[in-house]
């Protein structure tokens, strides 16, 4: 192929990736079920839905009770507490997004109103402890939830529950506890449906999921033995060290693989087996950029850069669970931020402008987490409804 067809091959290239991205993005970012109508004084209307075929979210407002953990034995005789003591608040949101404090307990309550004789919802991870009761009947527990840190018992799972409305209608009860984790209570969308299309969509998800994480680890090994016949080039061994920690990632992530074959759910452990997996993707991934893009750690603003963001990542992982805000974890990746910034400048960048599809992919898959978890999880109120 002659110089003059190069830049028409590279833009070829560069559109049909785009496409196959933003097809991705559309794919995965779409929600797989109808958001739930509008919620009136904390009940939810489902009488005539469809849920022969249809999934549905409780995305919705639901009543709300802070730092207050209630049983329906206490919604009974009616509203608990003192007067006034009710609010709404929208789920799935973080109860600190919505102007609470970050640590703390609450309680929430939704009555919905259905003519199925059976359904099943989805309860997914619930910062950091969960009780979840429907109809007056205990039908899930994750840890212990608490007024306090010492009071409190950290686990992190979901789980699928088959229930029974009676007369009608059905009472969920959550109460919630977060004593150190980024985000407090209902802050994953819940989702109802028939249990076979439940079922169905789950396990098509985690189908998905595990041929990714596959496909992950394949192509980590098939580098590690690139590195192994050919020592000198560390770009090999860096890669495979970033796609081992994605892996380990995505198998710990919320709402993963860990979460739902453990029975426990997830302990105080591998949640720091998360963090660490994450910090180390990083790490691994600054890395790769440093030894492909030919880019030196020079520079004592560079250097004490990356060791205060190293030791404060150990600080948030060695220390007792709830002793320091885990958001600070996120701090690993300011060095990314550095190292890409001086990606753009690089030598190599200007020698072939083949590596501007490798910056494209590796901002790609930086923003895709955030991405995704935004289009899924906004939190509708009953005005938006």
């Amino acid at each position: 192929m002659t110089n003059k067809h190069k830049p028409i091959r590279f833009i070829l290239i560069l559109l049909v990736m785009l496409l196959i991205c933003g097809a991705m993005y559309w794919a995965m970012s779409a929600p797989r079920y109808k958001t739930a109508r509008q919620t009136v004084g904390g009940m939810l209307d489902f009488t005539g839905a469809d849920f022969s075929n249809d999934l549905f979210a409780l995305n919705c407002e639901w009543e709300f009770y802070f730092d207050k953990l209630y049983t329906p034995a206490d919604f009974a005789g009616g509203e608990p507490g003192a007067s006034g003591e009710k609010s709404y608040i929208p789920v799935p949101l973080s109860w600190s997004d919505a102007g609470y404090p970050l640590y703390g307990c609450a309680t929430y309550r939704l009555v919905i109103q259905t003519a199925e004789p059976e359904l099943m919802i989805l309860i997914p991870q619930i910062s950091d402890s969960s009780i979840v009761w429907i109809n007056g009947q205990k039908v899930f527990e994750a840890g212990r939830p608490g007024r306090t840190k010492e009071e409190s018992v950290v686990s992190f799972r979901n789980s699928f529950v088959v229930f029974h409305p009676e007369n009608g209608q059905a009472e969920i009860i959550v109460q919630a506890s977060n004593s150190g984790w980024v985000g407090g209570g209902l802050h994953y969308a819940l989702e109802i449906g028939r249990p076979d299309n439940l079922l169905r969509d789950a396990m098509t998800r985690r189908i998905v999921l595990g041929l990714f994480i596959g496909a992950l680890m394949i192509i980590g090994l098939y580098h590690a033995v690139l590195f192994l016949h050919s020592r000198k080039d560390w770009a090999y061994l860096t890669f495979f060290l970033f796609c081992f920690f994605a892996s380990i990632r995505f198998s710990v992530e919320t709402n993963g693989f860990a979460a739902l074959f453990l029975p426990g759910g997830m302990s105080v452990g591998l949640i720091r087996l998360n963090l660490l997996a994450m910090a180390m993707q990083t790490a691994a991934l600054v890395a790769f950029i440093h030894t492909v893009f030919a880019i030196p750690i020079t520079g004592r603003a560079r250097i004490a850069a990356y060791t205060l963001t190293f030791a404060i990542t150990l600080l948030v992982l060695l220390l007792p669970y709830g002793t320091m805000d885990v958001r600070l974890a996120y701090i690993a990746l300011i060095p990314l931020l550095i190292v890409l910034a001086d990606m753009v400048r690089a030598k190599r960048l200007k020698e072939n402008p083949y590596n501007i599809l490798l910056i494209f992919s590796l901002v790609l898959f930086i923003v895709w987490g955030p991405v995704n978890r935004g289009l899924k999880t906004t939190p509708l109120t009953s005005a938006s409804l």
